[in-house]
């Protein structure tokens, strides 16, 4: 049987620094929606207690003044859910976002926490991180950018993160959405748009195997129709 979740649905969060207990509290009080998150199905394949996962990345998205549907497609995009996943490409990233062995040295850790809902506080410290340094997050596309090549957040559509021929590119060429040979920023939201459609109040694609939670596309549904 499974059980009832916390939700987020489509809402648009109010500008506030981030790590504000004030402003988390207020925000996970106003949201307490009886729907499950975006993708909710999928991360249950994988992550064992849906509720406390889905609470946390709730009390993430919170701090950090995102969106907890955003968190919910780029892990499913870095991972499938999966918790200690490794890298495809031999890359060495592992985990929920993919963390590399020296990012995990950075935030002070020696090695990758295997329960989801753990990992989940170094995704937020990761990412506290990243917006100190390079910006604020403002869509999902720049929070793949922001786990992915960080230096790229915030750049324009045109920037180049990676060229054929280097690395980079070799474990990341699915997102050469033109097939340009190069990766850029316009690419990830291509790609993002392609597979989440969803996030940019659009249908699902028809067939597209990385299927949504039922109630959610009911509501987006909903949502199209009456705007």
């Amino acid at each position: 049987m499974k059980k009832m979740m916390l939700v987020f649905l489509g809402a648009i969060l109010p500008a506030a620094g981030v790590n504000n207990p004030t402003h988390a509290e207020a925000y996970l009080k106003d949201k307490n929606i009886n729907q499950p998150l975006y993708l909710t199905e999928l991360a249950e394949e994988h992550i064992d207690d849906i509720t406390a996962f889905s609470n946390k990345v709730y009390k993430v998205a919170a701090d950090l003044t995102i969106e907890p549907d955003w968190i919910m497609a780029v892990i499913d995009s870095e991972s499938e859910f999966h918790p200690t996943i490794s890298n495809r490409n031999n890359s060495g990233a592992k985990g929920l976002i993919q963390f590399m062995d020296f990012t995990l040295r950075e935030l002070g850790y020696k090695k990758l926490p295997t329960n989801p809902i753990n990992q989940l506080d170094l995704v937020k410290a990761y990412l506290f991180e990243v917006t100190e340094k390079y910006g604020k997050i403002n869509s999902v596309a720049d929070l793949k950018i922001a786990i992915l090549y960080p230096k790229a957040l915030n750049k324009p559509n045109s920037h180049v993160l990676w060229k054929k021929r280097s690395a980079g590119y070799h474990q990341n060429r699915g997102l050469d959405a033109n097939k340009d040979g190069m990766v850029t920023v316009l690419d990830i939201e291509r790609s993002l748009q392609k597979k989440y459609p969803e996030l940019w109040g659009l249908p699902p694609q028809e067939g597209f195997a990385r299927t949504t939670s039922a109630i959610y596309r009911e509501a987006i549904a909903k949502k199209i129709k009456s705007a």
